[in-house]
């Protein structure tokens, strides 16, 4: 009997899904009165957008959720509508999930996996209007010196691509603060990344030692020094960033693995990776639960 009812289960659970809008998104917008329209923009190469379709689009809470409140449309963004649409909106990292009115207006966005429950809670914060991108617009309008609701406008520009408005958005902050840390830290951040130039970070890094940001600063400068596949110059800053990260108290399991896991492949400094490695291990050991090993 129990093992009947766990079969039942399963298969409620597999055949759980969000009832897909069949038709375009003009269409949707006719059909959308007050409801919000969800457009999730996926790829056939998307290897996340399968996991949010097998993890999250399948969980019942999340099916009821959407299709109570929304008009949910799947585009692919290489093909159809979608290509205009990911250029209309720039949509340039998969999975998005718009969220627009019917008047094709957008509310906000998610970008990425996120497994049922915090896609739920995301969900609900965007019905909500709680920090959503056009519910900041309004605020910034009405509450133009509110610095905290200029970085969240800023950071939500950033997210949606659109660096002009982001720096706008900064700028602003620093009419009123010319010292905030962070206005400071994304301006020579969009600088770097606008003319491809790393050594804007490193200039950055060596005349604000305090900078709260210092962390970002780092990887964005080796993302850019990889950009570049000069790879005697990603291993010295490489290494410059793992003695950081140690020094600072920043470093993780993660960091750690990653930095051993690019030395190998560059077969260098394999002695250090090793022991950075090593500290990785200790790190993930310390964090699993005592009830793993009853």
């Amino acid at each position: 009997m129990k093992q009947l009812v766990m079969m039942i289960l399963l298969v409620s659970v597999g055949f759980a899904e969000i009832h897909w809008f069949d038709g375009s998104f003009a269409d949707a917008q006719k059909q959308a009165n007050d409801k919000m329209i969800m457009i999730d923009f996926y790829t056939d190469w998307c290897v996340w957008c399968k996991r949010l379709d097998a993890d999250t689009y399948s969980d019942k809470f999340v099916v009821k959720w959407a299709d109570e409140n929304l008009i949910s449309l799947k585009i692919d963004a290489e093909k159809g509508e979608g290509i205009e649409l990911t250029k209309k909106y720039n949509a340039t990292g998969f999975p998005t999930i718009l969220f627009t009115d019917s008047d094709g207006n957008e509310i906000d966005r998610i970008v990425g996996y996120l497994p049922p429950e915090p896609f739920l809670e995301e969900l609900n914060r965007i019905k909500n209007r709680i920090d959503t991108f056009d519910s900041l617009q309004k605020q910034a309008q009405n509450q133009p010196k509110n610095l905290e609701i200029l970085q969240k406008l800023a950071q939500k520009n950033e997210d949606r691509g659109d660096l002009k408005m982001a720096k706008s958005n900064w700028n602003q902050i620093l009419k009123w603060d010319k010292f905030n840390g962070t206005a400071n830290y994304k301006l020579a951040e969009y600088e770097a990344r606008e003319t491809k130039n790393h050594e804007i970070l490193q200039r950055f890094i060596a005349e604000n030692p305090q900078n709260e940001n210092l962390v970002w600063a780092h990887q964005w400068a080796l993302y850019l020094i990889q950009g570049k596949k000069d790879t005697e110059k990603e291993i010295e800053w490489y290494q410059k960033y793992a003695e950081f990260m140690e020094n600072s108290g920043n470093e993780d399991a993660d960091f750690l693995n990653g930095y051993a896991w690019r030395m190998a492949e560059l077969e260098t400094n394999l002695d250090d990776a090793l022991v950075r490695v090593n500290r990785a291990v200790a790190m993930v050991i310390c964090y699993i639960p005592l009830y793993s090993y009853l």
